[in-house]
């Protein structure tokens, strides 16, 4: 049985484990589907958010790089599982990756709204 914690974050019961030297988060999760948010900036500090849906509705950010600092965000190359936020729907997940994105990669907020709403 999933249990929702107050700080909206969210346990399965089940062990996580580690896949390939990553996290696997599908099992754990069991999420249905993902889309991938990703910038090529100028400084180098390239950015890849996945936002991925949960079978149960929520929504949850991986930072596929490894670049973000953001606890929020789950770092699946990390050696310590850190579970990530949750979030109630696909917008409220994207409007944070885009900020995280934003942060990483020094783009400005607007440039990135505009860079992935065209991509609808």
């Amino acid at each position: 049985m999933e249990q929702i914690n107050e700080d909206r974050r969210m346990t399965t019961g089940n062990e996580i484990s580690k896949r390939n030297g990553m996290w696997d988060t599908h099992a754990f999760y069991d999420t249905i589907s993902h889309f991938h948010l990703s910038n090529f900036p100028d400084n180098g500090e390239y950015a890849d958010i996945c936002v991925v849906e949960c079978r149960d509705g929520r929504w949850f950010l991986v930072d596929d790089q490894g670049t973000s600092k953001d606890t929020a965000i789950l770092d699946k190359y990390l050696d310590e599982f850190v579970e990530p936020m949750f979030f109630n729907s696909a917008e409220a997940a994207q409007e944070y990756a885009i900020n995280a994105i934003h942060i990483i990669s020094e783009t400005p907020l607007p440039v990135l709204i505009e860079q992935f709403s065209d991509e609808d």
